[in-house]
């Protein structure tokens, strides 16, 4: 029977390519990755690292090799605390074309990845519903309605294919581009270099939180599985959001504590449900 772990899946496939190699080669392809992983953001690098572990475990489990220990293991990095300013939002929007404007209210005010918001367009709009609906990272869709601001930028958009911000331009405005003039937007607003376009997902979700002191708001504005990632978001900048997360968790887990009830028996049941006196 196929499992239904997709991990276990890969690594199996991985387990019968390999079977039979020496173990440098491996070892080499491992390496490799790592050396591609430490270009990424730390706590991308993070995940790429533990997922890369966990994944040459399986395959160990089944071959008898040892390629984890090939692998470091990885130190989770400390959040990253910078958002956006009030005052450099408004520069930003100030200073944008159409779309830079719309890139930038997807991802400040929604609170949609990068790659998420270079993709969505008018078949993730749900005029009725006003609402957009996207692929989250995580394979799940989410569903979010579209403030005014942001369906004043969908109405002005010429109807076709591809994403908002293409329609808007013109022709095709694809990752390394739109990365390109937000660099240049960010000069040209006054705005400090190391301003990231994840750091607006961020912001966003610290506005929710700050306007609502609700921890469920924000985790449903980022799409969130876990209270425990959209803590990771707040707590730099409110740490009551990990005092909330916790509380949250705690009521939401039976307390250890509390007395457990006693069976129902037969007796009792006729008590309860016919109203007759349980036997002595």
């Amino acid at each position: 029977m196929p499992t239904r772990d997709p991990r276990k899946a890969i690594a199996q496939t991985l387990a019968d390519a390999t079977r039979g190699m020496k173990d440098p080669v491996p070892a080499i392809l491992i390496n490799g990755l790592l050396a591609k992983y430490a270009k990424l953001a730390p706590s991308t690098r993070f995940n790429a690292a533990y997922s890369l572990k966990k994944l040459c475990t399986e395959i160990d489990a089944r071959t008898g090799s040892k390629l984890a220990a090939e692998i470091p293991t990885p130190r989770r990095a400390s959040p990253r605390q910078r958002i956006a300013t009030e005052q450099e939002l408004a520069a930003l929007f100030e200073h944008a074309d159409p779309p830079l404007r719309m890139f930038l209210a997807l991802t400040s005010i929604m609170a949609f990845r990068f790659a998420e918001a270079e993709q969505i367009g008018w078949a993730n709009y749900n005029a009725e519903r006003q609402t957009i609906v996207t692929k989250t990272k995580g394979g799940k869709y989410r569903e979010f309605p579209a403030p005014d601001q942001v369906r004043a930028l969908i109405e002005m958009t010429p109807r076709g294919e591809g994403s908002f911000i293409s329609l808007l331009n013109g022709r095709p405005l694809h990752h390394e581009r739109i990365r390109a003039r937000w660099e240049k937007l960010k000069a040209k607003a006054g705005v400090d270099a190391d301003l990231h376009p994840h750091d607006l997902r961020r912001t966003a979700a610290v506005r929710v939180f700050r306007m609502t002191h609700d921890v469920f708001a924000a985790k449903q504005l980022l799409g969130h599985d876990s209270l425990a990632s959209t803590a990771w978001y707040l707590t730099p900048h409110e740490p009551a959001a990990l005092a909330d997360a916790a509380k949250a968790l705690r009521e939401w887990t039976p307390n250890k504590h509390r007395q457990t009830p006693a069976p129902i028996t037969r007796r009792t049941y006729d008590s309860i449900v016919n109203g007759k006196e349980p036997v002595q």
